[in-house]
């Protein structure tokens, strides 16, 4: 199996680095944004042959992103919100865990995609935290 990883503009905020990656096994094609959680992807579906008839387009708008890194721990898990409703959760769900220690402090990110100023707002960390 093989894929091809570039950086490219995000459509939402520009961010220079959003993750492009294309699976050259299944043809899916995906853009997802760390920093304002914006996310594309191009799916091929197939016909009863497995030959592939047409193509579904999905587009997520950003409405921010959560990151940490629990202690121990080489990776670090990066979730794209894409409503009020996921910002909301994320960010009570990452105060209880720093509260408890269960994530540290250095390793936590969250930000929120501000549609009236088309800019991101760093609600929590740090976004250099991202290598």
């Amino acid at each position: 199996m093989s894929k091809v990883q570039e950086l490219l503009d995000c459509p939402q905020c520009a961010y220079s680095e959003a993750d492009r990656l294309y699976d050259c096994r299944s043809f899916r094609d995906s853009l997802m944004c760390p920093h304002c959680g914006y996310q594309e992807d191009w799916k091929p579906q197939y016909d009863e042959s497995g030959k592939i008839r047409e193509w579904k387009h999905e587009i997520r708008k950003g409405f921010g992103v959560m990151s940490y890194r629990l202690p121990g721990a080489t990776s670090r898990p990066i979730h794209f919100l894409h409503t009020k409703e996921e910002l909301l959760d994320a960010e009570r769900w990452l105060r209880e865990q720093l509260n408890s220690g269960a994530i540290t402090t250095q390793s936590a990110y969250l930000s929120r995609w501000n549609d009236e100023t088309k800019r991101v707002e760093v609600l929590f960390g740090d976004f250099d935290i991202f290598p």
